[in-house]
């Protein structure tokens, strides 16, 4: 087993710092490299990150981005392929492809040796992203529950309408005050 890079054995604080200079365009690869060893010198940290290393770590950065974009995608393709509500479904369907990425990465976590150093930020990763996972369904829940409620207020809208413009025409046309009424109970906008 290959041990840790030095980018893994950063602390979380720090390496979240490293992972916003590495997705700024703003921010070269060298001008990253340099404000993370600026950093860590000033922090009293001995660890050093080579250019090689860096470099490593950012190519695989990319290719988790580029899997995850390509996820969004399959995501979105299933969706609109289905023809399902976009806003509600999206969410179960990326719930479940975390998920499924969570099993899977505990199932290779059974070959590889954990040490001291790579154990709590592995802890740390796996606790936000069942953290993620839980927001996505409470997401996707609430998302559910508004729509639902939307489409309930736009029908009783719709009734009270059909019962006004009724109640309009009915009046126009001679009809009786106890026919609207019963109409309008009917519709249930009494």
């Amino acid at each position: 087993m290959s041990r840790p890079s030095n980018i893994d054995l950063l602390p979380a604080e720090i390496r979240e710092a490293l992972h916003a200079w590495l997705r700024s365009p703003e921010v070269t690869q060298t001008q990253a490299l340099d404000r993370l060893n600026t950093l860590l010198h000033s922090g009293g940290y001995e660890l050093r990150v080579s250019r090689s290393g860096l470099n490593r770590y950012a190519q695989r950065m990319e290719e988790v981005g580029a899997r995850v974009r390509q996820s969004r995608e399959i995501a979105q393709m299933w969706v609109e392929r289905l023809g399902v509500d976009r806003s509600s479904d999206v969410g179960r369907l990326t719930t479940e492809m975390a998920m499924t990425t969570t099993f899977e990465v505990m199932q290779r976590l059974q070959d590889v040796e954990m040490t001291e150093e790579t154990v709590g930020p592995l802890i740390e990763q796996l606790n936000n992203l069942s953290l993620t996972i839980q927001r996505l369904e409470r997401s996707a829940s609430e998302s559910i529950k508004r729509e639902k409620a939307i489409r309930e207020e736009a029908r009783k809208q719709a009734q009270i309408e059909a019962a006004d413009i009724f109640e309009r025409e009915a009046k126009a046309a001679g009809a009786s005050l106890s026919l609207v009424e019963k109409v309008r109970r009917e519709l249930g906008v009494l």
